[in-house]
């Protein structure tokens, strides 16, 4: 799939993902350097992050109560 502005966007995903193979990777950023407007919408995606908090719940075994 060539990235146009009507697929772009998940393609952009697919890249952040790392699903993208070299060619389409190549293909985006190419498609990125044409359309400067939607490069600005990539950078302010790759600015977000997610990750675990690596909270622990001690304890939380007790929660539990059988069927009976």
């Amino acid at each position: 799939m060539k990235p146009d502005r009507s697929n772009y966007e998940t393609l952009l995903i697919d890249w952040l993902d790392g699903t993208l193979t070299a060619q389409q990777t190549d293909e985006l950023m190419a498609f990125l350097g044409e359309n400067p407007d939607i490069r600005e919408e990539a950078d302010s995606l790759m600015l977000a992050s997610i990750s675990p908090a690596g909270d622990s719940f001690p304890g939380k075994e007790k929660l539990q109560r059988s069927s009976a």
